[in-house]
């Protein structure tokens, strides 16, 4: 009863909010998905200068973002680039007609069955069921996904997944993404089925299934003064696309309310959220479960055309409900959380980005979960940071040869973690933050290409150290830190396991309907070698 009073409380305050505010613009808000490849063609456009440099930090990107993007770039582009007509026919809903147009239409069907043998940038994104009207639009799209692994232990898993979007009056954005996932095998998961993030699984031994529910939603205000959002998204803050010390989206998404401003080179972002605080598992063997919630504001601002400069902020808090100093977006957490007892956890970062010349980004991120200044560079334990340091490269114009990306990331013991188990930066026991956590060091390689408009290329080899040991998982609780340590704590403690692994990734557009993607890695130190085969009807 309590977390439905929340919920009620939380949506009649946007309610409110946007009643107060008004509308004014037709709104596109519907997330892209990070693993999308137009990501990678929109990264490489803000290297050469096409593109603003402000949408490198945060994902995910909306549908109205990403098509005034392209819009832009047709308008800078001196020749007809296919890859921009691509992305414009699988993303514009210009093509939906008036009223209500169902599947088994005549014309629909032929239409739809002349999608599975060609491809065309003219033939515009097929969807189940449409809606227009002067003010209001609505599709809703299925999934149905085969996913093969060929490794040590071969699997399979299917994928159902309905998808609904709504705008109403041009200003609210109404989206769901649902998802039934069913492993053809007992538990547990394998780990490198990367979408697997501690969900509940269900165990089917008449037909031998593993099921797991993936769910996604947002509802979004456009306000003239304010946009706010009520959401269930996975997110990242950060210049690193994958590996972000701040925000990475490495955990199953949590819901929070979120406050948006941009201005001409300043934009600023607040949110609230509520996290798991257990695994799964654990929460559905517990009576009670204590809240655990986290506030989190990012400043970014343009400093020159090719510098933008931002600082984030996190609180981590539970056993309690909305903490009023959290809640004010402009509030300084750090001093806020002295004031209330020094009993939460506060997280700070700074990043920047630098377009240092034509095709080449520069970037930086130090977060700090506390720092002595004096003891900066002794091995003293108290010093929890992450640093990382990146470059990316499109050395040519011509997009079949391939950019370069370097990132090296360090991350210290305890990082992360905290006095209070149930307050670290974790959400269901997993990091919020860098995937690989405390206590940690990466150097990773990553080179994109685009043989044709409908196929993209990755190659990448990541090169991991990882320490052992307590502080080594975001997790632990620094209470139970070895003494003797205090004083003697350096980048990587304990046992160091070191990892080499190479990939490479393709995704290939079939025709309107139809796409595949595939992988391959093989992990030398392991002699672990794997490949996925992934096959999609989008309809």
């Amino acid at each position: 009863m309590k977390i439905i009073q929340q919920k009620m409380l939380t949506i009649n305050f946007c309610i409110i909010l946007q009643l107060i505010f008004g509308s004014i613009l037709f709104c596109q808000h519907v997330p892209i998905e990070s693993d999308h490849p137009i990501y990678v063609f929109i990264h490489q456009e803000i290297a050469k200068g096409t593109l603003d440099i402000k949408y490198s930090s945060l994902t995910p990107l909306y549908r109205g973002t990403v098509l005034d993007l392209l819009d832009e770039l047709e308008r800078k582009s001196s020749d007809k680039n296919k890859l921009i007509k691509r992305f414009q026919s699988e993303f514009s809903i210009d093509q939906i007609h008036n009223g209500l147009k169902y599947p088994w239409e005549k014309e629909k069907l032929s239409s739809d069955f002349a999608s599975l043998f060609l491809f065309s940038n003219n033939i515009p994104e097929p969807h189940i069921f449409t809606y227009k009207d002067s003010q209001n639009i609505f599709w809703a799209d299925l999934e149905e996904r085969i996913t093969l692994e060929s490794s040590n232990d071969p699997y399979r898993i299917y994928r159902d997944r309905f998808t609904f979007s709504l705008f109403l009056d041009s200003s609210i954005t109404i989206h769901t993404d649902f998802r039934i996932n069913r492993f053809v095998d007992k538990p547990p998961i394998p780990k490198q089925i990367s979408y697997y993030k501690d969900q509940w699984v269900e165990y089917f031994p008449e037909v031998n299934w593993t099921i797991w529910y993936e769910d996604q939603s947002l509802i979004h205000f456009k306000g003239k003064h304010l946009d706010f959002e009520l959401s269930k998204i996975p997110f990242t803050w950060g210049y690193s696309p994958d590996y972000s010390p701040i925000f990475s989206a490495n955990t199953a998404p949590f819901p929070f309310i979120s406050i948006e401003k941009s201005f001409n080179k300043v934009r600023f972002k607040s949110i609230h959220g509520f996290l798991l605080p257990f695994t799964n598992e654990k929460i559905h063997t517990m009576v009670l479960v204590p809240e655990k919630n986290i506030a989190a504001h990012r400043l970014e601002i343009d400093l020159t055309p090719n510098f933008t400069a931002s600082i984030s902020e996190m609180a981590i808090y539970g056993r309690r409900r909305f903490e009023a100093e959290y809640l004010l977006p402009l509030n300084w957490f750090w001093g806020s959380e002295h004031n209330l007892g020094d009993r939460d956890n506060i997280l700070m970062a700074v990043d920047y980005c630098w377009r240092m010349k034509p095709e080449m980004l520069v970037y930086q991120t130090l977060l700090w979960d506390e720092l002595d200044w004096a003891k900066l560079f002794k091995p003293w334990w108290g010093n929890k940071f992450v640093f990382q340091t990146g470059l990316y490269w499109v050395p040519f114009s011509n997009t079949k040869y391939p950019d370069i990306r370097v990132e090296w990331t360090v991350s210290r013991p305890w990082v992360y973690t905290h006095n209070d188990s149930l307050l670290t930066f974790t959400s269901s026991e997993a990091g919020l933050g860098f995937p690989l956590g405390p206590n940690s060091q990466m150097f990773y390689l990553e080179m994109n290409s685009w043989p044709s408009y409908r196929s993209q290329l990755t190659f990448n080899v990541s090169y991991i150290k990882k320490g052992s040991g307590l502080g080594s998982d975001p997790k632990d609780n620094y209470n139970f830190n070895d003494p003797y340590l205090v004083g003697d704590t350096h980048m990587l403690m304990g046992e160091i396991n070191t990892l080499l692994i190479y990939g490479l990734d393709m995704n290939y557009r079939l025709n309107t309907l139809m796409s595949a993607a595939s992988y391959i890695t093989y992990n030398i130190d392991e002699e672990v070698f794997s490949g996925q085969l992934a096959l999609w009807l989008n309809y």
